[in-house]
């Protein structure tokens, strides 16, 4: 990216550059993080102690549809249930990852919960709304 800033012709292009760059790839990192990590259930400790590590990554975390689109826009953080479980994993074998523990969930009847960037996005709106509601609000004090 510096090296790209050489060749703009001032440094005020230059520094206007890399601050949209930096904005931009900022907003879509969110995006994604968002979706993969947000309106998913919210376990309190007891729980997360009676739960064993795969499930509970399976159920606080959800990935995005994979798709040319998707997995270019995220750089492979649209699988975030894999990386969550194999975080050393590189991201080119993520999607076989994805495969195996698809097929493991199936037959051990464990949700597996994966969704459109759309639809995701959607969804986390809908919890935030249900959640600011004053009489949820109220269910939580």
């Amino acid at each position: 990216m510096f090296t790209l800033t050489w060749r703009i012709p001032s440094w005020a292009l230059a520094i206007l550059f890399y601050c949209c760059a930096q904005a931009t790839g900022g907003l879509l990192i969110g995006i994604v993080f968002t979706v993969g990590h947000n309106a998913m259930e919210v376990l309190t400790a007891d729980e997360m102690k009676m739960t064993d590590f795969v499930r509970l990554q399976l159920r606080t975390t959800r990935n995005v549809t994979p798709s040319w689109f998707s997995d270019f826009f995220t750089g492979g953080l649209n699988y975030q249930v894999e990386h969550h479980i194999w975080p050393t994993l590189p991201r080119h074998n993520l999607p076989e990852a994805s495969r195996i523990l698809k097929a493991l969930c199936a037959k051990h009847d464990i949700p597996y919960h994966c969704m459109g960037l759309y639809e995701g996005n959607e969804e986390v709106c809908r919890f935030i709304r249900r959640m600011s509601s004053l009489e949820e609000v109220k269910k939580r004090a």
